[in-house]
């Protein structure tokens, strides 16, 4: 897929990828270099671990994230389910 950098040296990364990467204006992406060619991928959410009243370690992002509608649960499930039956 071919885009344009504008002067200021921005991309627009086009609204499907940007779904499928679950980035959206605002978000952060990783960028890296590979030989002659860049990998852009979705940041990792920074996490911290903290312990319930019960005792149990759980991890918490460190800013609120939004909230999943049950179709984008039910993708990610079928894109999962794809991947083990393809292992």
């Amino acid at each position: 897929m071919r885009v344009k950098i504008d002067a200021a040296g921005r991309l627009v990364i086009p609204l499907q990828l940007r779904r499928r990467l679950g980035v959206d204006g605002g978000g952060e992406v990783e960028l890296t270099e590979l030989d002659d060619k860049l990998e852009l991928s979705a940041a990792a959410t920074p996490m911290h671990t903290e312990r319930t009243a019960s005792g149990v370690l759980v991890l918490r992002p460190e800013h609120e994230l939004p909230r999943m509608s049950g179709n984008t649960v039910r993708d990610v499930l079928d894109e999962t389910r794809g991947f083990r039956a393809d292992r």
